[in-house]
């Protein structure tokens, strides 16, 4: 978002402090830093204010009112905010003498900062203000839809979708190891949203309203917000791809590395498979495994697979790799298809059993995790998934849990596996050596281990 200062000389130093104290995702246009020698003054100016700004903050004092160049200015704010049909110009007072006076182009019928003080609190303060009405513009214009056909407002929409996204991935990357039994306050969520550079304008009032919005379209899906604490209640695909990423793309291309031409593999869905998938097809180009046979309740990762030999032109006769799905009903939040018959599931244990029976016992099955407990075990929130895990498990040679670090320390309602089972845990440990370590030295008593990629 840019946003145009404009001032008298004489408060050039307050306007620098006031910048000082705003996020850096504003650019704001102060005309010693943004006119260069040669530049035409008046036009760099004018233009800087019809076309390349979102906003005018103007700064008003007695000299501010008489300053030829800020009346300029103001005109031509004036002239920009009845073209676009929106609120262009915020006015900060400075002295409560000039509100007694003519205040130009009717700007005393309009709401305003104050600043009657120039200490740190004052104008720290001030820097919050004008962020809390600049959000506040953003979401009116949100709410209300109101989508001017010019390049200037389409900015600010855009800039303001692209805003709340980066503060929905930041929330949903530090609350994404937080559970029901061991949930997150609110206030200390705001801290370390708070204390990242892009965000330190942002307010508690206007940081709860944020939640609100990202509830209501949702950003925030399966994750529990009670007012005073947030937590995870169940991953979605539509976000879980997007945290520790960077993780589970090491982690896919170590699990992509355990694959040998002709084998059978069994794959869970989750967005970690998902990568695994997106490995797979790019070997398949490369043509690094032939005859593989991938029996999945994924469908992103069936998908993912199937568009590479689309891309191919393989047929049934030329194709690399054949691709099953197991049948049943598709879950909307993590596109996993399960079975919701849990008598039929657990008295004729079908779905991946069924896949065996026909093609052979799995090499590796590669299973997602939604928590990994040294006095528990492996879990997950669903039960209906339970038992594709168990299945994964029980009919694979090899059963490969992909765990990015957020994952250790969490025990879910439901224990599907133990530290017994002959389980290999792929994951990374950076930025997680204390906690990895701590279970990697544990785990040396069990028939577990943990591969780092």
């Amino acid at each position: 978002m840019k946003i145009f200062l404009s001032h008298s000389s004489k408060n050039k130093p307050l306007v620098r402090e006031v910048k000082s104290y705003l996020p850096e995702h504003l650019r704001l246009w102060i005309d010693e830093k943004d006119i260069l020698v040669g530049d035409n003054i008046t036009g760099s100016i004018k233009e800087a204010i019809k076309t390349n700004s979102d906003f005018l903050i103007v700064f008003l004092d007695a000299y501010a009112i008489k300053s030829s160049w800020v009346i300029k200015e103001l005109s031509w704010a004036i002239e920009h905010e009845k073209q676009i049909n929106r609120t262009f110009i915020l006015p900060v007072v400075l002295e409560s003498e000039i509100l007694s006076e003519q205040l130009p182009f009717e700007l005393s019928s309009r709401k305003y900062l104050t600043c009657y003080d120039y200490n740190e609190n004052t104008i720290k303060l001030l820097a919050d203000n004008i962020m809390s009405e600049l959000f506040g513009w953003l979401s009116r214009d949100l709410d209300h839809k109101i989508i001017h056909h010019d390049d200037s407002s389409l900015k600010i929409l855009n800039e303001a979708d692209q805003f709340v996204a980066k503060v929905a991935d930041q929330v949903r990357l530090i609350v994404y190891s937080y559970r029901r039994d061991n949930p997150l306050a609110l206030e200390k969520l705001f801290e370390a949203i708070s204390a990242k550079d892009d965000f330190k304008g942002l307010t508690y009032n206007e940081f709860i309203n944020l939640l609100e919005r990202f509830q209501q379209q949702g950003f925030l899906s399966g994750i529990v917000c009670d007012g005073f604490n947030i937590f995870v209640e169940e991953e979605h695909i539509a976000w879980k791809t997007s945290v520790f990423s960077d993780s589970k793309i090491r982690i896919a291309k170590k699990a992509a590395s355990m694959i040998r031409s002709g084998n059978i593999i069994l794959m869970d869905a989750g967005s970690s498979t998902l990568e695994i998938a997106k490995q797979i097809g790019a070997g398949l180009k490369m043509r690094a495994w032939k005859n593989l046979k991938i029996i999945t309740n994924s469908l992103s990762a069936a998908n993912e697979i199937l568009h590479v030999t689309s891309e191919m032109g393989w047929d049934d006769e030329t194709s690399l790799v054949e691709v099953y799905i197991i049948g049943g009903r598709i879950r909307t939040n993590t596109l996993a298809v399960v079975n919701d018959n849990m008598k039929f599931k657990k008295e004729e244990n079908d779905d991946f059993k069924n896949m065996t029976s026909l093609l052979g016992v799995a090499d590796i099955s590669f299973i997602g995790v939604n928590g990994i407990h040294i006095d528990y075990g492996f879990s997950t929130h669903s039960e209906i998934e339970v038992y594709t895990k168990q299945d994964l498990m029980a009919y694979s040679k090899r059963k490969v849990v992909l765990a990015d670090p957020s994952k250790f320390g969490i025990k879910e309602e439901i224990v599907y596996a133990t530290f017994n089972d002959d389980i290999e845990i792929i994951t990374v440990k950076d930025g997680h050596e204390d906690l990895i370590e701590s279970y990697q030295e544990r785990l040396l008593q069990t028939n577990t281990k943990i591969i780092l990629s």
